[in-house]
């Protein structure tokens, strides 16, 4: 968890804290504010409804960062032109300071007037403008764009009391995640039935912290201040019952198996598993689900296994070859994909695709198949 330690006193403090910005490396140092000018302007800055109040000047030393956390992306939280620091009981503000030195470094100077009806009050700092979340926030640019735009930095309450001095502690309150996934994926599922824009395979996301979740994480509890790198770049998640697999689990297209050699192969890679009949007929449409429209293209241009089906929802589409079956017979015009669903006797379901058309039917198991497997969500 990533925090800010200040220290507090009527005329001079010591504070730790950031507002968000990305790090250009840029380093600003202004004259910090002296006690004789912060009495003088301090009353000035003070809000209209405060009818007394006394200068406070929070000196604000930061060196903290959210570091790199499975991901490239890396910034510090720096203080920018027009950050204020507010000092408030979540009803009334008792405090807005102004930036008075600091600007692009983690070390600065805060002056103004504080309320002397602030005395004996429960009260928190945050920055100006931040806010806490209520809804999810992405952003397919960066990590520091979705930090920027999004963190709210806010401290545990304490009894402010101008004669003594307090240890206040600023935490962002925000999780973060950060999604690197398929180029074929589209959008990513982050709560109920709510579906955010990927781009070039990257979704970065701001959420309250708690209990998030997500078709391709499942139900975590996300602390404040962490960010989150969910990996998925082997899938596709279409808004159907499983995750498809981008590409046959076998090293060449035309390396297919039997039946039950597809089986052993499955059941040796720990999370993964041979598609259902329904897992198929969801992608033929023989089967549907609700709120997901499956489109089906075909594909004959180009070399043979350049042909074959894609399958798309308005959240990602996954290609299979026409590979042919037996080793590569009828490739370029056919494909057949086993399940690992048995029919009756010698026979198990396969996604068969001739052309323009694609279907479940059973077939004999001794032949050899494609293997695409699945994921579960």
């Amino acid at each position: 968890m990533k925090k800010r330690t200040f220290l507090i006193s009527m005329i001079a403090a010591t504070l730790m804290v950031a507002s968000c910005s990305k790090d250009d490396g840029d380093t600003i140092v202004n004259p910090v504010v002296t006690e004789e000018q912060s009495a003088t302007d301090g009353v000035n800055n003070v809000e209209p409804q405060t009818k007394q109040a006394r200068p406070i000047v929070i000196k604000a030393q930061s060196g903290a960062t959210i570091s790199k956390v499975a991901t490239t992306d890396g910034y510090k939280f720096t203080f920018s032109d027009g950050d204020k620091l507010v000092l408030t009981d979540g009803t009334r503000t008792y405090a807005t300071l102004d930036l008075a030195s600091g600007t692009g470094t983690a070390t600065a100077t805060f002056s103004g007037g504080i309320s002397t009806e602030a005395d004996g009050k429960s009260i928190y700092a945050t920055i100006n403008g931040q806010s806490a979340l209520s809804e999810v926030k992405t952003s397919t640019t960066s990590l520091a764009d979705v930090v920027q735009a999004n963190c709210y930095f806010k401290s545990e309450s304490f009894t402010y009391n101008a004669s003594g001095e307090l240890s206040v502690t600023l935490n962002d309150q925000n999780a973060y995640l950060v999604f690197n996934v398929s180029e074929y994926q589209k959008k990513v599922n982050i709560g109920d039935n709510k579906w955010y824009d990927v781009s070039d395979g990257k979704c970065f996301a701001a959420v309250p912290a708690g209990e998030v979740t997500g078709r391709f994480f499942g139900t975590k509890t996300a602390e404040s201040g962490k960010i989150y790198t969910i990996t998925r770049t082997d899938v596709v998640d279409l808004g159907l019952s499983v995750l498809w697999c981008t590409s046959n689990a076998t090293s060449s297209e035309t390396d297919q198996k039997t039946w039950e050699d597809a089986k052993t192969l499955a059941n040796s890679i720990e999370g993964y598993s041979l598609p259902s009949a329904d897992n198929f007929r969801e992608l033929t449409g023989e089967k549907t689900v609700e709120g997901v429209t499956v489109t089906k293209e075909w594909n004959g241009e180009g070399a043979d296994l350049e042909h074959g089906y894609t399958f798309s929802t308005g959240y990602g589409s996954v290609f299979f070859p026409a590979a042919g079956l037996n080793g590569g017979y009828g490739a370029g015009a056919e494909g057949d994909y086993c399940s690992g669903e048995s029919y009756v006797g010698n026979r198990a379901y396969i996604l068969y695709f001739y052309g323009g058309h694609a279907r479940v039917r059973p077939y004999n198991v001794s032949h050899e198949y494609s293997v695409r497997l699945v994921r579960g969500l």
